[in-house]
C-alpha cells in the first residue's frame, strides 16, 4: 500500500466516523447518509477508478452554493437549529472535496473539516455514544495527522510528475492531470512505513496529548454541566405532572416513555443500594384548591401571601403555615436513619423536582438553590432570577420517609404545634355541598356502612380509601369516551354514576370526600413506582409513571410512631391512594429478557457519563479527586494541591489585566475561561522552551565537534563515511590495506548492478564517497540540505544492501 493509498483510506474512514457523529444528534439519516454514502463513492469513482475528477472551479461553483442553500436564513433560527445547519453545511463540502483529485491541500481541508464536524456533533449530542466515538476518532485523525507529515517530507525529497488524467470522456467537467509525485519504491517505502513507524508516532502523539490534557484538566477550573451539556430554559411541552391539574372529560390519556428522572436510593452511612418492598412515591406538587369553572373546575397550587398564612414560600426549610415566630424545624436524623435519594432531572419533562418527602439538605451535594419548602411540601428552585440550566439537573436529599425498606406513610405537620384550628388546615376543608351533594351522601354512607362512624380520623382516612379500592365498583380506565352528564361536576359525575377515570379522578373524589367529613386534605402530584435499573440500582421514571395520590390530616396521636417520617407534635399528613390496583399493572417491569438487560445496561452507562463526565465540574472535581488523592500522598508540597494552583493563576491573570469573574455568593461557579486560556498559554510555552533547549543542544554540539576539528588541524573522518562502511560490510565488501574508499564505492557498485532490484541504488555510495572527499581532504562544511540529501541516501542504501545480502 502507498502512502496516497494509506492517506485515502484514512480519509473515507474519518468521513464515515463523521457521519456516524452527525447521526446521533440530526433529525433526520438524510445528510449522514450523504457523507456516508459520498465517502464511499469518492473512495472508488475518484480514488481507486479514477473515473470522476471534479474541476476545481467547478468544485469551487457547488461548494459556494452549499454553504449559501445551508446558511440561508441562518439569523433566524433557533440555537439548534443553527448547529444543524453548520452539520449540513459541513457535510456538504466534504462531500465537494472528496469527489476532486486529492492533494496535500485537499487533505488538509478534509481533515480541518472533520474536526469542525465533531465540535458540532459534541454541542447536539453529548451522550456516551459520543464518547465511545471519540476514542476511534481520535486514533484515526493522529494517523491521519502522521501520514501527511510523512507524505509531505516524501515529496520534498521527490521530484514531480504527471499522473494520467481521469479516465472519462467528461473532460468540461474534470480537473486536468495533477502533478504528484511518483509513486515509491518498494524499499524506501518499507522504510518510511514498515514495522512501527506510524504507530510509534501515533503512541507519541497521543502520550503528549493525554499528557497536555492532564495538566490543563488540573490547574484549570471545569466547566459545569451548564455549559457541557447545553443551556435550555424552562420552556418545552410538559406531559405529566405540571402546575395544576385539570380533570380531562373526553379523549384518551396517552402514556409517554419520556424519561422525566433517575433516582438512586441508597443509605446515608455506606452509601449501599436500598431496596423498597413496594413502588415508591416522588413527591412533585401539593394542590390544595378547587378552582370551579362553570360545570368543570381544576386543582391549584395555594395562593402565596405576605403575611405569612397560606403558602408563603421562605428560603428557610423551617418556613411556617402561621403567623407569628417560625416553629423550630424536625430534628435532624441519624445518618443510620436516614436514606440518602441522588436524583437526575431531565430539564424540562417536569417544571416541578420531585423526590421522596420529607428532606434533608447535604451540604455537599444539594444545590444551593435547591430548598425543601416544608410549608408547601415540596422542593422548590429559590432563585432571584430565572437562570438557564443543563439537560440535566442533578440534586440529592436525605430523607427519613424510608424505613426497612418501607417507604412511610405519615409526614410531619411542618408546625409542629399546630392544632385544627390552624388557618391553613381549615381552608383544607372548604366544601361546596351544593356543587356535590351525592358524593357527601355516598362519604357518609361508606363511613357508616363500615363502622367508621364513631371511628378516629385516621380510621375515617382508611374507610373512604378502601371505598374506591372495591373491586368491580371503580374501574380505572385512560379511555374517558364515555357516557356523561355534562350538568354536574366532573367529581360529582363520576362518584354518583361513571365511576370510570383515571388516577386525578380518584384522587379528587376522595379530596372532597374527606372535606364532607370535616377531614382536611389535598391532592399530591408526582411520580409513583418507576423501571429499576438492576445495574445500577436506580429508578427510570418515565411521564407513564405520573401519578395523583391524597394527604389527609391525621391530628397527634392517632398514627404509631413507627409510621412516620420523623418527629410530630402536630399531626402528620397521612398518605393515601384511592387508585385501583390496575394502575399499578400499567407500570410493572415486563420480564427480564436480554433485551431489557442491554437497555438496562447502556441506560447506566449514560447515567455514570453524565454523572462523572458533564456534571463533573470544579467543587466535584475537588471533592472526588484531588482532595482524596492530597489526603493519600501526604508528602505531596502544598503548592501542587489544586486549590493553591487554582489561587496562583488568578493572582497572575491579575498580575496581567485579565478579568476573572468571581461566582456570587451561593451562585454557580462560571467556567474561568480567562484562567483556561493562561494555563494553555503556559503550557505553550513550556513546550516551545523545551524545543528550543534542545535545538540549543543540538547547534551547540555540531559548533563544538567542528570547532575540536578545526583546532586539531585535520578534519575527522565523517560519521557517514563510516556509517556507509559499515553498510557496505553487509555485501560483505570491507576496504582493505592500501584500497582507497573510491575503489571501495566502484566495488560496492559492481556488486549493486549485478541484480535489476538493487541498481537504482548503485550509484549512491560514489555519491557518498566524493561528499567524504569534499569534507576529509578538502575541509569543506556540508550544509543542511547536503546533511539531509546524504542521510536519505543512507536510508535508501540500507534496504538495497540488505535485499543483496539476502540472495
Amino acid at each position: 500500500m502507498s502512502i496516497d493509498r494509506a492517506i485515502q483510506f484514512n480519509t473515507t474512514a474519518l468521513a464515515l466516523i463523521g457521519a456516524l457523529f452527525l447521526g446521533l444528534g440530526h433529525r433526520t439519516p438524510a445528510m449522514p447518509l450523504l457523507l456516508a454514502g459520498g465517502a464511499v463513492a469518492a473512495a472508488i469513482v475518484t480514488d481507486w477508478k479514477r473515473w470522476v475528477l471534479l474541476n476545481r472551479l467547478l468544485a469551487n461553483l457547488v461548494a459556494l452554493v452549499a454553504v449559501g442553500r445551508s446558511m440561508w436564513g441562518f439569523m433566524d433560527l433557533g440555537s439548534e437549529e443553527q448547529l444543524l445547519a453548520i452539520a449540513n453545511m459541513l457535510v456538504w463540502l466534504q462531500v465537494v472535496l472528496l469527489f476532486q483529485d486529492k492533494s496535500d491541500r485537499v487533505f488538509w481541508q478534509l481533515l480541518v473539516l472533520s474536526l469542525l464536524q465533531v465540535v458540532v456533533a459534541a454541542a447536539l449530542n453529548l451522550g456516551p455514544e459520543f464518547g465511545a466515538l471519540l476514542g476511534p476518532y481520535i486514533v484515526l485523525a493522529l494517523t491521519q495527522l502522521v501520514l501527511l507529515c510523512i507524505h509531505r517530507e516524501v515529496r520534498r525529497e521527490h521530484p514531480s510528475a504527471p499522473r494520467s488524467a481521469a479516465k472519462s470522456p467528461w473532460t468540461c467537467l474534470l480537473a486536468p492531470p495533477s502533478v504528484v509525485p511518483p509513486g515509491l519504491a518498494a524499499g524506501e517505502l518499507k522504510q518510511a512505513l514498515g514495522g512501527w513507524t506510524v504507530a510509534r508516532y501515533v503512541a507519541i502523539l497521543s502520550v503528549a496529548t493525554i499528557l497536555f490534557a492532564a495538566v490543563f484538566f488540573y490547574a484549570t477550573p471545569r466547566l459545569n454541566d451548564t455549559a457541557w451539556q447545553g443551556a435550555r430554559g424552562r420552556a418545552g411541552g410538559v406531559s405529566g405532572v405540571g402546575s395544576e391539574v385539570r380533570l380531562k372529560e373526553s379523549g384518551r390519556i396517552t402514556l409517554s416513555n419520556q424519561v422525566v428522572m433517575r433516582a438512586k436510593l441508597s443509605r446515608l452511612s455506606d452509601r449501599q443500594a436500598v431496596p423498597l418492598v413496594g413502588e415508591p412515591y416522588f413527591t412533585g406538587a401539593t394542590l390544595t384548591d378547587y378552582v370551579t369553572q362553570g360545570k368543570s373546575g381544576r386543582w391549584v397550587a395555594p395562593p402565596r401571601t405576605v403575611g405569612g398564612q397560606r403558602g408563603k414560600s421562605s428560603n428557610n426549610t423551617a418556613s411556617s403555615t402561621t403567623t407569628g415566630a417560625l416553629p423550630p424545624a424536625p430534628a435532624p436524623q441519624t445518618s443510620t436513619t436516614l436514606v440518602r435519594q441522588d436524583i437526575v432531572l431531565e430539564v424540562g419533562a417536569t417544571p416541578a423536582y420531585p423526590a421522596i418527602l420529607p428532606a434533608q439538605s447535604l451540604p455537599n451535594d444539594t444545590p444551593n438553590r435547591l430548598r425543601y419548602i416544608r410549608s408547601l411540601n415540596r422542593l422548590e428552585r429559590v432563585a432571584s432570577e430565572v437562570e438557564s440550566i443543563g439537560r440535566q439537573y442533578s440534586y440529592a436529599f436525605a430523607t427519613p420517609g424510608i424505613r426497612n425498606g418501607r417507604q412511610l406513610h405519615a409526614v410531619p405537620h411542618p408546625n409542629l404545634f399546630a392544632t385544627t384550628s390552624d388557618a391553613d388546615l381549615s381552608a383544607l376543608i372548604a366544601f361546596d355541598a351544593e356543587r356535590f351533594p351525592k358524593l357527601a351522601e355516598i362519604a357518609a354512607r361508606v363511613i357508616r356502612e363500615q363502622g367508621a362512624s364513631q371511628g378516629t380520623q385516621l380510621e375515617r382516612a382508611l374507610a373512604l380509601e378502601r371505598h374506591f379500592r372495591t373491586p368491580e365498583v371503580y374501574q380505572y380506565s385512560l379511555d374517558l369516551d364515555l357516557s356523561r352528564n355534562y350538568d354536574l361536576d366532573p367529581i360529582e359525575d363520576f362518584v354518583a354514576n361513571h365511576h370510570t377515570g383515571y388516577c386525578e379522578y380518584f384522587a379528587s373524589a376522595l379530596v372532597m370526600m374527606l372535606r364532607s367529613q370535616g377531614i382536611p386534605a389535598r391532592m399530591i402530584i408526582g411520580y409513583k413506582g418507576g423501571e429499576l435499573n438492576t445495574l445500577g440500582h436506580y429508578y427510570v421514571v418515565q411521564q407513564r409513571h405520573a401519578h395523583a395520590w391524597v394527604e389527609a390530616w391525621i391530628p397527634p396521636g392517632e398514627v404509631v410512631d413507627w409510621e412516620i417520617a420523623g418527629p410530630s407534635g402536630g399531626g402528620v399528613w397521612y398518605r393515601l391512594d384511592p387508585t385501583p390496583a390496575a394502575r399499578e399493572t400499567i407500570t410493572t417491569a415486563a420480564d427480564d429478557t436480554l433485551a431489557r438487560r442491554l437497555a438496562h445496561a447502556f441506560d447506566y452507562v449514560e447515567l455514570l457519563w453524565r454523572d462523572y463526565v458533564l456534571s463533573l465540574d470544579k467543587t466535584r472535581q475537588e471533592n472526588s479527586f484531588y482532595d482524596p488523592l492530597t489526603a493519600q500522598a501526604t508528602a505531596l508540597p502544598s503548592w501542587l494541591e489544586a486549590r493553591t494552583v487554582h489561587r496562583w493563576l488568578r493572582r497572575w491573570s491579575a498580575q496581567l489585566g485579565i478579568d476573572v469573574p468571581q461566582p456570587a455568593r451561593g451562585g454557580p461557579r462560571p467556567f474561568e475561561g480567562a484562567l483556561g486560556l493562561l494555563v494553555a498559554a503556559m503550557l505553550l510555552v513550556a513546550i516551545g522552551l523545551i524545543q528550543a533547549v534542545l535545538l540549543a543542544r543540538r547547534q551547540i554540539g555540531r559548533w563544538w565537534t567542528t570547532r575540536a576539528s578545526s583546532r586539531r588541524g585535520t578534519s575527522q573522518t565523517p560519521a557517514f563515511y563510516l556509517r556507509l562502511e559499515k553498510l557496505l560490510a553487509h555485501l560483505p565488501l570491507r576496504r582493505q590495506d592500501g584500497q582507497t574508499p573510491r575503489e571501495l564505492a566502484a566495488a560496492a557498485e559492481n556488486r549493486l548492478n549485478a541484480s535489476s532490484e538493487q541498481r537504482q541504488a548503485a550509484s549512491i555510495p560514489a555519491a557518498i564517497v566524493a561528499a567524504y572527499y569534499r569534507v576529509r581532504f578538502g575541509a569543506a562544511r556540508l550544509d543542511k540540505t547536503e546533511t539531509a540529501a546524504i542521510e536519505h541516501a543512507l536510508e535508501r542504501l540500507a534496504p538495497a544492501v540488505r535485499q543483496a545480502k539476502s540472495r
